[in-house]
């Protein structure tokens, strides 16, 4: 009769750790800060070391690159391709949902950082990436950072509609491309007073 009680309290504390684990997985998305690019005041004052962070992420669908409205409006028929990105030796996670043709400028703290994650929403369901994703980035004190293109290539996914979650565990393939000349016309196009050049730091891949 003395080991009942006993039992009972181990059942009831493995089902609380259950809950929290469950918790912990669902806070995943929702515990990261989206961050949306810079607006062209930024190059104009002083941010005390912070810095920015030019890149694009290019998405190819069955061989057609994406292109990206809004995020948000409606998951339920619209598209969306979000990032995510946390310090290799902090605790900073953020995200950003991609724009037009997926150039983001970025202003973040110096640092190690790693682009761990992606998720690619569409009508009838998502498609994440296989976690951790093996990019990482050097983000230099008070400097504007050019870290170039990664394409995505994935298969044709959301043109068969799942579920939600239906379409993780997507494989694709990933290539780092050095794009600098076009990302400086797109760049001096929408930023006035964006810098005449930039300090070349490409993503890499782990090893």
């Amino acid at each position: 009769m003395i080991l009942f009680p006993w039992i009972h309290s181990m059942v009831k504390s493995w089902k609380f750790i259950g809950i929290y684990l469950v918790l912990g997985v669902l806070c995943v998305p929702s515990c990261v800060k989206e961050i949306g690019n810079v607006e062209t005041e930024y190059f104009l004052e002083n941010h005390k070391g912070e810095s920015v962070v030019l890149g694009r992420i290019g998405v190819v669908e069955d061989g057609v690159e994406k292109s990206w409205e809004s995020p948000r409006i409606d998951p339920s028929t619209n598209t969306s391709f979000r990032i995510f990105i946390r310090g290799r030796r902090s605790p900073l996670k953020v995200s950003h949902y991609l724009r037009g043709d997926g150039y983001f400028s970025l202003r973040l703290p110096p640092g190690e950082y790693t682009l761990w994650r992606w998720v690619y929403g569409f009508p009838g369901g998502q498609a994440n990436t296989i976690e951790p994703l093996s990019v990482y980035l050097d983000v230099l004190p008070a400097k504007t950072i050019y870290i170039g293109t990664l394409y995505i290539y994935l298969p044709s996914v959301s043109s068969r509609p799942r579920r939600l979650f239906g379409a993780d565990r997507v494989k694709p393939r990933h290539d780092i491309v050095d794009e600098y000349g076009m990302a400086m016309a797109f760049s001096k196009n929408h930023y006035p007073h964006f810098p005449d050049s930039l300090e070349r730091h490409l993503m890499r891949f782990f090893r």
